[in-house]
């Protein structure tokens, strides 16, 4: 009886950890979106990987996460948030997961958000921004 018991305890533990791993692994979705839609940066910046590649108004390059956070507070400085959408979400080939947004700024232009989730190279194997690139829609072209 006392074996059964064990055992059943053992499973117990592992469904529990199992569950809350599975539950903060895929809350970095949930953080980002929040994020964006309250158009700070600052909320954004844990979860950017150490040196970040970023694409925003035609610029590419690899920042660090206080550079690419500096970026991300211009952008919203001059594009205050309206909505946030999310469009498409997926996992790309290396297990990556990816997320297409469209941000849309008070004023009414609307942005491509695209940006890369992959895990660090800790050994808790957190979530981390690998990639954010921020593309004006055709028709917002001429508003800077």
């Amino acid at each position: 009886m006392k074996r059964y018991q064990y055992s059943f305890l053992l499973l117990f533990v592992f469904i529990i950890s199992t569950g809350s791993i599975f539950f903060m692994e895929s809350s970095i979705k949930s953080e980002v979106k929040d994020a964006f839609i309250k158009g700070k940066a600052s909320l954004l910046s844990p979860f950017l990987n150490e040196m970040v590649n970023m694409c925003y108004e035609c610029v590419e390059g690899t920042y660090s996460r206080s550079q690419a956070e500096s970026i991300l507070s211009d952008f919203f400085a001059k594009n205050p948030p309206k909505a946030f959408e999310i469009n498409q979400e997926g996992i790309t080939k290396d297990n990556s997961e990816f997320v297409i947004a469209t941000y849309t700024a008070i004023y009414g232009c609307k942005y491509r958000i695209y940006y890369l989730i992959k895990k660090d190279n800790t050994f808790a194997k957190r979530e981390r921004i690998y990639e954010l690139k921020i593309s004006k829609n055709k028709q917002c072209q001429s508003r800077k």
